[in-house]
């Protein structure tokens, strides 16, 4: 007999946005520190933009 696996969408999404957020900060926040900010604004533009993005993007 074929079990069926159902997933909850909207769950899988907050953890995917959790996840991402957490790796944007991770990735972004010691490069933000070690230089200066002025030089990092496209890597910080680049996170917020891929949060929105994420943030935006329905539940399927």
């Amino acid at each position: 007999m074929e079990k069926k696996i159902r997933y909850d969408t909207g769950k899988v999404h907050r953890v995917n946005l959790a996840i991402i957020s957490i790796l944007a900060v991770l990735i972004c926040g010691p490069l933000i520190f070690s230089r200066a900010i002025c030089s990092l604004i496209g890597n910080i533009v680049a996170m917020i933009v891929v949060v929105v993005i994420d943030v935006l993007t329905p539940d399927s």
